[in-house]
């Protein structure tokens, strides 16, 4: 991942942890970070690693699915 997409990704991450009771679905955080949401996926889980990935969908909406299958994409 280059330092543009680690930034991204911490922006992101900065806002799921600024409201934990709102929904987060995959588009609303791929929008944040300006990539289509396949791409957010590959990105997400290279800078913040399979381990933390999976840590962290409780806090997302349907995240487990997210993050663990690029081919399930779950839309609300």
């Amino acid at each position: 991942a280059t330092l543009q997409h680690t930034h991204r990704i911490n922006d992101v991450l900065f806002y799921i942890h600024q409201d934990l009771s709102r929904p987060l679905p995959a588009k609303l955080l791929a929008n944040r970070a300006a990539f289509s949401e396949q791409h957010f996926h590959r990105i997400f889980k290279l800078v913040v690693g399979d381990f933390a990935a999976v840590a962290l969908s409780p806090l997302i909406k349907n995240g487990l699915t997210i993050f663990c299958s690029p081919l399930e994409i779950v839309i609300d």
